[in-house]
């Protein structure tokens, strides 16, 4: 089975769904997604993001029960933001903003879709913000 070091948007193009590999270092495609499965620990699913200001950008959501964190690709680059450490967000804000060469604007919250549903047939989709 192939087990990536790192997960790219090219990642995403070859598998749309991750999860992490025995090691909990790598990561192995979830070859059958369709329902979510729901043993496998966290899930990088693949995802559609609009920023509050109506930008759209591609990426993934870490899924395990809630969405709790989400990356999104620029350039090359990647970009995280996990609700459970918002103090690492200003940081990667300004990084994300020099990566699309423009001004800040509003990215949260951060609407997503993806084309995947749970067990129980729930399209994982919503928005992302940080935890108050």
């Amino acid at each position: 089975m192939t087990v990536f070091r790192n997960l790219e948007k090219e990642s995403f193009d070859h598998c749309p769904v991750w999860s992490f590999a025995e090691n909990m270092q790598d990561y192995r495609p979830v070859l059958a997604p369709s329902p979510l499965p729901g043993d496998r620990g966290p899930l990088f699913i693949k995802a559609k993001f609009e920023a509050a200001n109506g930008t759209s950008l591609e990426g993934y959501v870490v899924h395990q029960g809630i969405v709790y964190a989400v990356g999104i690709f620029v350039n090359g680059r990647e970009f995280t933001f996990n609700r459970r450490l918002s103090d690492l967000a200003e940081p990667t804000l300004t990084a994300l903003f020099v990566a699309l060469d423009t001004e800040p604007f509003e990215l949260f919250p951060l609407t997503f879709t993806t084309e995947f549903c749970l067990a129980n047939g729930e399209r994982v989709g919503g928005v992302f913000n940080f935890i108050e």
